[in-house]
């Protein structure tokens, strides 16, 4: 709702929710059901999608369309680029005002945020200024914190009060860098300071701490004031006055406890009786609406007020309409189609590249599983040897133990060489280039870190790819990222590798020669 308050177009969201599609197909489409399978971390359901045992597989498909469909209708859409953290205070005090720090995880390892701003809000809110958007920024000193959003300690006001007034004693906050979804502009945040005293006595009486624990929940006035929000949001939107009332209201009515004070809802901010709602709704009268004036705000002309169907109204209705469907829809054993070998590299290729697919628990499945699981499927397979090999390179043997390995080398014809050494399975380098220049004198500490699109033929890819676009396979050394290497072919006869150190390009530090080398592989 507040994001579409702060003029974020319709289209957006509405395009953001198309997902649910692939959720009602999920027991009739075998692809759908091993890529939500994968993301739901239910190897054993993979198994049983892989033999056929379609009995078994349908009841419990239907379970995981139940998980998933449980918060069709709340709205919840998954955004890749987004995460939900605890906050914190900068311990350092480098950050600025209006500066955040984010450094997200992705499969147990930190990734570079493609944005330089971001949105940061909290649930729930009710004022348009409770959303807002923060640069983010990288400062060394804060290197070794991940998963968590760093607030500046420096400013008139902290960041994390003008969030709903917020703090930072184990609040969650909603971090999201997509930049379909960030305001261009923003209201300024309500003051949620309250000018309530708090009521206090020298001793409180066992029988006044009864009463009050016991009166609380009968004096609590926020689900009322979000139930009545939400009917004015329905209505007249957020930005309404009644809307703004509300949101400072329902701020009171949070803090109500702790100070006592008795909340009113006055009569103009109440939705009207049914029986007067539904009177209003026979005499059509529903398209001309005069809203509760304020009387510290000018007098607008909003005498006569359109009645519009807002975003989140249609986003319901599809999400109603989606349930629907799934209610209705009977599951056909015979309209599960064979496994495709297209849907496990996208499935292999999206835990590879999570920033070009807009899946949200690619992550959750262990890389010993999927690889396990992919040479059963292989196995069973005509010409499996062949097909395997597409499936090679984009395993990530780094993230295995050697034991791991060790039992894939049993049940598997692979050359060691790729099975210990990541370098050597990435298609650019030769094994000439590798040696030379010594780039796996520590072949152990490799890890893929990311793999252009271009560097596998995959159907799904087409439209990604652009006249020119270099093949870039990327590795780090180490969960310190002490040392990386960059792999880049620009095309099919030139490879240009660049081999960079931890703060080659630190300003406080002298050039160093061995911190970095550039190698050029030219094929005749």
């Amino acid at each position: 709702m507040l994001l579409s308050g702060l003029n974020i177009p319709d289209e957006i969201f509405l395009k953001k929710q198309e997902h649910f599609h692939e959720i009602i197909s999920m027991c009739d489409n075998m692809n759908v059901a091993m890529k939500y399978s994968l993301y739901f971390d239910r190897i054993d359901l993979i198994y049983h999608l892989l033999s056929n045992n379609i009995q078994f597989i349908q009841s419990e498909l239907q379970i995981l369309q139940k998980k998933a469909l449980e918060s069709v209708e709340k709205l919840k859409i998954p955004i890749t680029k987004s995460r939900l953290a605890f906050g914190v205070c900068d311990p350092y005090g480098v950050l600025k005002p209006g500066e955040v720090y984010f450094r997200p995880t992705f499969n147990g390892r930190q990734f570079m945020i493609d944005s330089k701003i971001c949105f940061v809000a909290k649930s729930p809110s009710y004022h348009l200024g409770d959303i807002r958007v923060l640069k983010l920024t990288s400062y060394q000193q804060l290197e070794h914190l991940y998963d968590v959003i760093v607030f500046p300690t420096k400013g008139q006001r902290p960041h994390p009060n003008e969030i709903a007034g917020s703090d930072l004693d184990g609040d969650k906050y909603l971090i999201c860098w997509d930049n379909d979804l960030i305001p261009k502009q923003t209201n300024k945040p309500m003051n949620y300071n309250s000018t309530a005293k708090v009521q206090e006595s020298e001793f409180i009486t066992r029988k006044e701490m009864i009463s009050h624990f016991a009166n609380a929940q009968k004096t609590n006035q926020s689900g009322i004031i979000d139930n009545y929000y939400n009917y004015w949001a329905n209505l007249l939107g957020v930005n309404s006055t009644q809307c703004r009332r509300l949101a400072e209201l329902f701020s009171e009515a949070v803090d109500a406890p702790k100070t006592g004070q008795k909340i009113r809802i006055p009569a103009e901010l109440k939705p009207p009786r049914k029986e007067e709602e539904q009177q209003q709704q026979l005499n059509n009268e529903m398209t001309s609406i005069q809203p509760v004036q304020d009387n510290n705000q000018p007098n607008t002309n909003n005498n006569n007020i359109e009645k519009k169907e807002f975003v989140w109204i249609k986003m319901l209705n599809n999400a109603k309409k989606f349930k629907e469907e799934f209610q209705i829809k009977l599951i056909n054993e015979n309209q599960f189609k064979s496994l495709s070998k297209e849907t496990l590299l996208n499935i292999l290729y999206e835990r590879r590249c999570p920033y070009i697919y807009n899946y949200n628990n690619v992550q959750s499945l262990n890389e010993y599983s999927l690889i396990i699981t992919i040479i059963k499927w292989t196995n069973e397979q005509e010409n499996s040897d062949e097909i395997l090999k597409d499936f090679i390179y984009l395993f990530d043997f780094s993230q295995l133990t050697i034991e791991q390995k060790q039992n894939i080398e049993l049940s598997l014809k692979i050359d060691q060489s790729y099975l210990y050494s990541i370098l050597n399975k990435s298609k650019l380098l030769s094994k000439e280039l590798i040696n030379k220049y010594h780039l796996s004198d520590t072949p152990l500490s490799w890890r893929l870190f990311y793999t252009s699109p271009k560097l596998f033929n995959i159907s799904s890819l087409v439209e990604y790819e652009q006249t020119f676009q270099p093949i870039i396979y990327v590795l780090k050394q180490n969960s310190l990222h002490e040392r990386t290497l960059i792999n880049i072919s620009i095309d099919d006869n030139i490879t240009l590798v660049l081999d960079i150190y931890k703060d080659a390009f630190h300003e406080s530090q002298q050039t160093n020669q061995n911190q970095s080398q550039i190698i050029f592989q030219i094929q005749p």
